[in-house]
């Protein structure tokens, strides 16, 4: 039991090197790119499953524009998906996000000296966490 749980610990801090690799110190960034690497999605009374984000039909990378309060999906993605949030806030070195959109409420924790990120989205009978990283975006 033991070595597996160690394992999976340094299967997880592998996996997480081009992760922090790519994080980036946000302090006065309007404009963000996030990517994400790890998703989770778990659905009542059926458990969870991990995976990419292409699982899902998940875009890899969102912009976050902290200024017209909007996340989207990058031009270069092909998709044009734009959702509004409704709360911002800076505070401790972190920013916080928060929106709701077409019965779904999403939140975002993203360590503004580190860029690291948490998301998490909630809708009925369903929620998706998201492990990723942020950089500033031009």
């Amino acid at each position: 039991m033991n070595h597996r749980i160690s394992r999976s610990l340094v299967i997880g801090a592998i996996a997480a090197i081009p992760l922090i690799a790519q994080a980036d110190n946000l302090s006065g960034a309007g404009r963000l790119l996030c990517t994400s690497t790890e998703v989770t999605r778990c659905e009542a009374f059926r458990g969870c499953d991990s995976g990419s984000p292409a699982v899902w039909n998940m875009p890899p990378a969102i912009q976050v524009d902290l200024t017209k309060k909007t996340l989207s999906t990058p031009p270069t993605s092909g998709q044009q998906r734009s959702s509004p949030f409704t709360h911002l806030a800076r505070d401790s070195g972190r920013i916080f996000i928060q929106g709701m959109e077409s019965g779904r409420v999403f939140s975002l924790v993203i360590a503004e000296d580190t860029g690291l990120a948490s998301f998490a989205l909630a809708l009925d009978g369903t929620t998706i966490s998201v492990f990723g990283a942020c950089t500033p975006a031009p």
